[in-house]
């Protein structure tokens, strides 16, 4: 070995030694620097060839290693812009020139322009949403630029508000009127009434009256009343007398075609008894709509006498005070016509197998005794003979019947599910059949409290209590809109909603000229064993200016306490700018509004390498891809493998200062080490010297 190799050796050693100070001391200085990955010094020999009595001394070879793929811990900061990576990938930014670098350094604030950039000048990039994916390149990527959205004007549309109404609150108003005809109530209302009058089986009157009540758009409820006998007075009809009874239910149409929507709705009093009403052909007239029918199912029977001409028996068809017809039925009030016109329509059995139908106008009848009402002042409105199979009892033709009006409309008759049977009991579908065209025209009849109410709109008015909500129209204004809750009895209470710009001077009622209907008013009824609200759970609000509001309501209550609202809140908003921005954990950016509104406007862009490790340091805490790193691929946070974004936070060093101080002090005494290797060899250069004096 060679003094100068030696010395080579040791010199070598010192300055392996002071690369790795190097190193530690960038860690050291660096301990506090977001996103920073240490750095490590590795060692390597370098070995020269030598012979068994010549050895030639090697040195040491260094290389600083950083550890890029670590991840540091994470700190809470206050700034919504001070980004995280919570797991694998990096930010990708770009310099004043555009070039694109890799960072796990998330502490960006935004610049005179509003785009995001840290410490270092670096811009932080992403995609424009909506993000439609990334290859392995950097094209497509744009500066997230903060704070250009505008908001523009949203009309309030829908709303909830939940409040609770006082029960043992003092009714302000007193009986709830325009309640449907299902209720049975003194103040039950209407839109259209038919009535029919028939015999029984055993040769009774039968009365069956139909009310027609529009309760909603495209929703009627069809309530029945059968009488033994005489029709009543009207409502409320007895219905523990034995002699009444009382059916209803719900149809709803479609808006567009004006078909019912649902099962078949088949009305019946007694499973027991056959006599049904079929509303199954009901429709809701859209623009006009088709002629109305009726559809009368009955059994004609076989036990029946058959007309006696030899003896001067006439059929109903004659007209003449000799018409003995076998069987009437009375039709009255019919719907859909605006005449309401009644019909009295007459079976008279002139064989075997055969039936004679007259329809007369009731109005025409010129006799009220006990007979029969003949002659009519005018002849039949229509006929037609019935003909059917002795065998089976089926009809066999005649089934149908066009009945011309006195108004000139046509009203179609059908009997095609008719029979003719000795016993009645054989049918199972006995009854009146409707196929009424309802307009959807007909205003919907609203249950309302009877009094001096808001509803009413009076100077005069009473309520109960009083709140007011803020919406916005078309163009963005404010439109205040007053709210009265007025208690009524059973449970009832009213509310009315008023435009405030309409209020009188003195800030109240009338609004606008006085008995003028309010934007939208409704009953809510509340069950009374538990306070939850059965009736009225919604309200259609037509804002000035604006659109159509739903207001939801259906979470009120009312229970013994103090009036409450508990929940107040409607969509909409003025024209606004940002006012901040919203970074999610999937690196979507959002710009918000005022309200609350927010718009998405960027994807932030997460890259990866396969070997971070190997990628080169930059200046300003970024890294660039090498050849020894391999491809950036880019992909979205929260996806692939890639981490989820934390904002208001950073990601600290992943340097550990006591393994970095323990480092120093290693190399401290290898370089101290290698100096006395390398004093050593100088002291025996010195040696040589002097044998030479």
């Amino acid at each position: 070995m060679g003094l100068y190799g030696m010395m080579r050796t040791g010199v070598s050693g010192m300055n392996a030694q002071a690369n790795k100070l190097s190193a530690v001391a960038d860690n050291i200085a660096n301990a506090s620097t977001n996103g920073y990955k240490r750095g490590s010094t590795e060692f390597s020999s370098l070995v020269l060839p030598s012979t068994s009595g010549n050895y030639n001394s090697g040195s040491v070879l260094t290389q600083v290693r950083h550890n890029i793929g670590a991840q540091g811990g994470l700190t809470s900061t206050s700034s919504t812009t001070d980004l995280a990576l919570d797991g694998n990938g990096f930010f990708v930014v770009q310099d004043a020139s555009g070039m694109p670098y890799l960072t796990r350094a998330g502490s960006f604030v935004p610049d005179k322009n509003g785009d995001l950039v840290n410490v270092a000048g670096f811009t932080l990039m992403g995609y424009p949403y909506p993000f439609t994916g990334a290859g392995n390149g950097f094209d497509g990527m744009v500066p997230i630029t903060l704070g250009q959205s505008s908001f523009p004007a949203e009309p309030t549309t829908n709303g909830i508000f939940t409040v609770n109404l006082p029960a043992n609150g003092p009714n302000v108003g007193q009986a709830i009127v325009n309640v449907p005809p299902s209720e049975n109530s003194p103040y039950s209302a209407w839109n259209r009434k038919l009535t029919t009058a028939s015999l029984n089986n055993a040769g009774e009157l039968v009365t069956t009256e139909t009310y027609f009540t529009k309760i909603a758009d495209n929703r009627w409820e069809v309530t029945i009343v059968e009488t033994d006998g005489a029709p009543s007075t009207g409502f409320p009809y007895n219905l523990t007398s034995g002699n009444v009874e009382l059916c209803s239910v719900q149809l709803d149409f479609d808006p567009v075609t004006g078909d019912l929507i649902g099962s078949k709705p088949i009305v019946g009093f007694d499973p027991n008894d056959p006599f049904l009403v079929d509303l199954s052909g009901f429709t809701q007239a859209i623009t006009g709509g088709s002629t109305p029918a009726v559809k009368i199912n009955t059994n004609l029977s076989t036990l029946a006498p058959i007309l006696d001409t030899a003896a001067g028996e006439l059929p109903a068809s004659a007209n003449s005070a000799a018409s003995v017809p076998t069987e009437r039925m009375s039709l009255r009030g019919y719907a859909g016509f605006p005449s309401n016109v009644g019909l009295d329509v007459y079976y008279t059995r002139t064989g075997p197998d055969t039936w004679e139908v007259a329809v007369y106008n009731a109005a025409d009848a010129t006799s009220t005794g006990a007979g029969a009402p003949f002659p009519y002042s005018s002849a039949p409105l229509g006929q037609t003979t019935l003909q059917f199979d002795l065998a089976t009892g089926a009809l066999i033709s005649g089934g149908s019947l066009n009945v011309t009006l006195p108004g000139g409309e046509n009203w179609p008759i059908e009997f095609s599910d008719s029979m003719s049977l000795a016993d009645s009991s054989l049918m199972d579908n006995e009854g009146v059949f409707a196929a009424l065209n309802l307009p959807a025209t007909d205003p919907v009849i609203k249950p309302s409290v009877l009094g001096n109410t808001p509803a009413d709109n009076m100077a005069n008015s009473a309520y109960s209590h009083k709140t007011s909500l803020i919406a916005y129209d078309d163009q963005g204004r404010a439109v205040t809109l007053d709210v009265y809750f007025t208690k009524g009895a059973d449970f009832n209470w009213e509310i009315a909603v008023f435009n405030r710009d309409d209020a009188s001077p003195s800030g109240g009622f009338p609004y606008g000229a006085p008995g003028s209907a309010p934007l939208a008013t409704s009953l809510m009824r509340f069950d009374p064993s538990n306070g939850k609200l059965l009736e009225g759970g919604t309200l259609e609000i037509a804002i000035p200016s604006g659109q159509t509001m739903t207001l939801d309501l259906r979470a009120s209550t009312q229970f013994a306490g103090e009036y409450q609202i508990t929940a107040a809140e409607l969509n909409g908003q003025p024209p606004s700018a940002t006012v901040d921005t919203v970074i999610g954990e999937d690196g979507i950016v959002y710009d918000r509004s005022a309200n609350g509104d927010m718009l998405a406007r960027y994807q932030l862009a997460i890259a990866n390498v396969a070997s971070p490790d190997k990628m080169t340091v930059i200046s300003g805490n970024v890294f660039s891809p090498s050849v020894e790193s391999g491809d950036v691929t880019l992909g979205t946070a929260a996806s692939n493998g890639n981490g989820k974004i934390r904002t208001g936070a950073l990601e600290n060093s992943n340097v550990d200062i006591a393994q970095e101080l323990t480092d120093m002090i290693e190399a401290q005494r290898s370089y101290t080490a290698n100096s006395k290797v390398f004093q050593t060899g100088s002291e025996l250069m010195d040696v040589l010297v002097n044998l030479k004096r």
